[in-house]
């Protein structure tokens, strides 16, 4: 206990003789703390001033550049010959001139448009729903299938474009027939007017390689054979 007096004695005397001494040490730490700091503010100041040097030196050059481009344009003849062209339908035909093009009003001449085929019933077909106004199954809505030998647990075969669909005579409807020759994507559309009682095959591209080609019907029922065809589709 004795020991730990006399040091804590020893302590408290060393520090009321610094204040005895009349010397303001907070002042003087402060002040040579701020000298100190002083030297890094004035490196803060000099990296800003830096930065701002590039960020000049780089708009400099932007613009020099820019400059460069503008001036190797003057030497081309397009620069001071150009031309403008408009049309009067752009949705029909766009245009553009060139340094040498001859100032005019041009008129285009549409000759032949190019044109899809086309296949359509020459007659109507037999009603595709009953009296009681429900939808028939092919068997039922035609006839003629039955003439030909055909029973209702049938199907028939058609190649359309290379492409091969079956129908079943007691499952299928005319609606269904469009609906499948339209999922195949054989570059063939089909429809049906229910007002007109028509069918309808009609491509979907036009041009010289647009075709209808059905090398294959087991029943005649889209092609035109030795009989009429079921639908009475054109040749």
């Amino acid at each position: 206990m004795t020991t730990i007096s006399s040091a804590s004695t020893a302590v408290n005397t060393s520090r009321i003789s610094g204040l005895a001494s009349g010397m303001d040490i907070d002042t003087i730490v402060s002040d040579m703390m701020t000298a100190e700091s002083t030297t890094l503010n004035k490196l803060e100041q000099q990296k800003q001033i830096l930065e701002w040097q590039q960020e000049d030196y780089r708009t400099l050059n932007t613009a020099l550049y820019s400059f460069k481009e503008k001036a190797f344009n003057l030497k081309l003849e397009g620069t001071f010959n150009a031309q403008t062209a408009a049309s009067s339908n752009s949705t029909v035909a766009g245009v553009t001139a060139g340094a040498d093009a001859t100032e005019g009003t041009y008129t285009i001449t549409v000759n032949n448009l190019a044109a899809g085929v086309s296949k359509g019933s020459t007659a109507a077909l037999a009603d595709e729903k009953d009296v009681n106004g429900n939808t028939l199954t092919l068997y039922n809505q035609f006839a003629e299938l039955g003439v030909r030998g055909l029973s209702s647990t049938d199907s028939i075969a058609v190649t359309i474009n290379g492409t091969a669909l079956e129908f079943d005579l007691d499952q299928d409807t005319i609606g269904s027939v469009v609906t499948k020759i339209n999922n195949a994507d054989m570059g063939v559309k089909a429809s049906y007017d229910s007002n007109l009682n028509r069918f309808f095959l009609t491509t979907t591209s036009t041009g010289s390689e647009s075709g209808i080609t059905i090398s294959s019907d087991t029943a005649n029922f889209l092609s035109n054979g030795s009989n009429n065809s079921i639908l009475n589709l054109e040749c």
